[in-house]
């Protein structure tokens, strides 16, 4: 018959052993599902200002908004590549735009990525943004280095810009992250347009899970 003692055992057993259980899942990727974030840390919002042009124009303009602390290291860039008057055919249907490429690179000391998001902010209603999709390429304009596409928002919508959601695979203590997103103008060069590109990356150091915010604003006038 049992005792006290080895019913208090038991009883400690079965709560511990499926914490410890969930607890490698997670880490392993068993399983996948929101973690709870301990730290939130935000950068300041790094900003460039481009004036649009009445007609083709290449601007191959670069901006960077970087973090670097004791256990991670990240670099969010964003490229504005060309510009391009009524410019038919697929993605632009005949609108102006302007070709952004939103870049990441981030590395870790201690722990391993758990997550990556882009995130390009909703747009007025004279402006669209479209993550490129091309037959024989699965993610369209999507370069992943360690990470696992999750979800993709490839149109803006009146309620939403466009994003995409990665996991890390096998506990990557590096990982880039790469997106063409073009946007589209649909008024008549009269309208100043704005949209902010937003990184959230979050690790695991050791202890907790932290999330790192980098914005870029990026303003056509």
């Amino acid at each position: 018959m049992w005792n006290l003692r080895n019913w208090k055992t038991a009883w400690i057993l079965s709560v511990i052993l499926p914490i410890s259980l969930l607890a490698t899942f997670r880490f392993t990727g068993t399983i996948s599902g929101p973690v709870e974030i301990s730290e939130t840390v935000i950068a300041e919002t790094a900003s460039l200002n481009i004036t649009r042009p009445e007609k083709y124009r290449i601007f191959n303009e670069l901006i960077e908004n970087l973090h670097v602390d004791a256990v991670v290291s990240i670099n969010f860039s964003l490229i504005v590549g060309s510009y391009h008057e009524n410019e038919p055919g697929y993605p632009s249907d005949g609108k102006d735009d302007v070709s952004v490429g939103a870049i990441m690179h981030s590395n870790v000391n201690t722990g391993f990525i758990y997550s990556a998001k882009i995130l390009f902010s909703k747009v007025d209603i004279n402006a669209a943004l479209r993550i490129p999709r091309f037959s024989g390429m699965p993610l369209g304009s999507i370069k992943l280095g360690n990470l696992k596409a999750e979800k993709i928002q490839y149109r803006s919508t009146d309620e939403q810009g466009v994003y995409i959601e990665a996991m890390g695979i096998g506990q990557p203590r590096n990982c880039t992250l790469e997106i063409c997103v073009f946007w589209v103008f649909l008024d008549e060069n009269n309208v100043k347009h704005e949209t902010i590109a937003t990184l959230e990356l979050v690790h695991f150091n050791g202890v907790h899970y932290r999330k790192v915010v980098i914005p870029i604003r990026l303003e056509v006038v």
